[in-house]
């Protein structure tokens, strides 16, 4: 009886994670454009700035949800290229870093290349502009 009982719950607590896991599936999925939505790929950004795949697409499309990460609304939803996601983690963190001058001495680097912290610098050789 106890054996059984175990069992059911077992199954009970696969259900529940699937029922959970699809779910947030469905909320990433949101973000992509509709002729696109069954074959991207969705991704669960872990409190390492790794993430766990979800569901592997067959594109090169990934989806993900940012709601309530440090910088981002409570409703906040992403897709990017495969090719990109280095580049989002590398932001994820410097996001998390609450103080702005340990943001400046992390040694992260923002989208353009430049050390955070530091202005971007226009050129502009047009004096009519």
């Amino acid at each position: 009886m106890k054996g059984t009982i175990a069992i059911v719950f077992v199954i009970l607590a696969i259900s529940v994670s699937a029922f959970a896991q699809q779910a947030e599936i469905d909320k990433a999925l949101l973000a992509a454009p509709p002729n696109m939505k069954d074959a991207t790929t969705v991704i669960h950004w872990k409190s390492d700035f790794t993430y766990d795949t979800l569901k592997k697409g067959t594109n090169r499309l990934v989806c993900y949800d940012r709601s309530g990460m440090p910088t981002h609304q409570a409703f906040d939803l992403e897709c990017t290229s495969v090719a990109n996601l280095d580049r989002v983690a590398q932001t994820l963190k410097l996001e998390a870093i609450a103080d702005k001058d340990a943001r400046r001495s992390s040694g992260l680097k923002t989208h353009a290349g430049r050390p955070f912290g530091r202005p971007a610098t226009r050129h502009n050789h047009d004096p009519g502009l």
